[in-house]
C-alpha cells in the first residue's frame, strides 16, 4: 500500500478508536468514512493492531488527560472531511457546544497527532 493509503488507513483507525472512547458516536459523513474504511480493510490483520495501538497511544498521550473527564461519556456526532490537495483528513468530534478538530501524519515509527478544540458560541445579538 503506498503512503496515501497508510494515511487514509490511519485516519480512519484514529477515527473508530477516538469515537469509541465516548458513550455514543455517529459519524455522518458516511460517503468518507466508506472510503478511509476501504484503506484500512486492505490492511493486513497485524499491521491493524499496530495501527490501532499507535492510535490509542497518542489519544492517551495527547488528549485524554486534556480533556474534562465529563466528556467522556457525551454521545458525538463525528464530521470526516476529506481534502484533494491533501491525503489528510479532517476529523471532527462535535459535543454539547464543542468541537474536537483532529489531523493526523502518519509515519510508521513515530505518527501524530495535531488538534484544536473550539466552543461554539451563541450569537449576542445586542443583548
Amino acid at each position: 500500500m503506498d503512503a496515501i493509503g497508510k494515511q487514509h488507513s490511519f485516519d480512519y483507525c484514529m477515527y473508530m478508536m477516538l469515537a469509541s472512547y465516548f458513550g455514543k458516536s455517529v459519524c455522518v459523513s458516511k460517503i468518507q468514512e466508506e472510503k478511509l474504511f476501504l484503506y484500512y480493510r486492505e490492511l493486513k490483520p497485524q499491521e491493524q493492531i499496530d495501527m490501532e495501538q499507535q492510535c490509542i497511544r497518542l489519544i492517551e498521550k495527547e488528549i485524554s488527560k486534556k480533556l474534562p473527564e465529563k466528556v467522556w461519556g457525551f454521545q458525538v456526532e463525528v464530521h470526516l472531511r476529506g481534502n484533494e490537495r491533501s491525503p489528510e483528513t479532517e476529523i471532527q468530534i462535535r459535543f454539547k457546544n464543542h468541537i474536537l478538530q483532529l489531523f493526523t501524519q502518519y509515519q510508521k515509527r513515530n505518527p501524530e497527532l495535531r488538534y484544536s478544540m473550539w466552543v461554539k458560541r451563541r450569537p449576542n445579538y445586542g443583548q
